[in-house]
């Protein structure tokens, strides 16, 4: 697998997401594991939303 350094410098500076195939290699290769699912889409504005809801007083 070879992932050039200015992309993993835009993911970790920038704040961009990798695609899915790096992603996965990723965790493959670091043998590390994700917690929770990852929301896309709908889900994602739903879940940031009611985080920030719980956040505000």
């Amino acid at each position: 697998m070879f992932i050039s350094p200015r992309y993993l410098a835009n993911i970790e500076n920038k704040g961009q997401h990798p695609s899915l195939q790096i992603f996965f290699e990723l965790i493959q290769r670091y043998h590390t594991y994700i917690r929770r699912p990852i929301p896309f889409g709908n889900a994602a504005r739903e879940e940031h939303a009611a985080a920030a809801a719980r956040r505000t007083p």
